[in-house]
């Protein structure tokens, strides 16, 4: 059997930015190697997914079988609007959670 690994596609590293140049959405790809269904290779890629501060994962999707053991999954981030909402109004996050507002 041979020995499941997974590496990020660098390379083909897309993002999406707004009209004001900030970035809303990044999709990361990731080669799977070892693995011999469609099934295997997200749950092989899925604890291999990295946290992108202020980011939220929306998605984890096998796209290619690239041969019979490689495959080609993607993990879907998107802005995390609570912190967008906090530097439009200037505000910080503290420890993940949005600031208390006074009456």
């Amino acid at each position: 059997m041979a020995t499941v690994r997974v590496a990020e596609a660098y390379a083909e590293r897309d993002k999406t930015i707004d009209a004001k140049g900030n970035v809303i959405e990044i999709e990361i790809p990731y080669l799977v190697f070892g693995v011999a269904d469609e099934s295997a290779a997200l749950s092989a890629a899925r604890p291999k997914v990295k946290t992108i501060s202020g980011m939220t994962l929306e998605s984890i999707e096998v796209i290619e079988r690239i041969n019979g053991d490689t495959w080609k999954a993607k993990a879907v981030y998107e802005i995390d609007f609570r912190v967008r909402r906090i530097r439009r109004e200037g505000q910080r996050l503290v420890e993940g959670r949005l600031p208390l507002r006074r009456r």
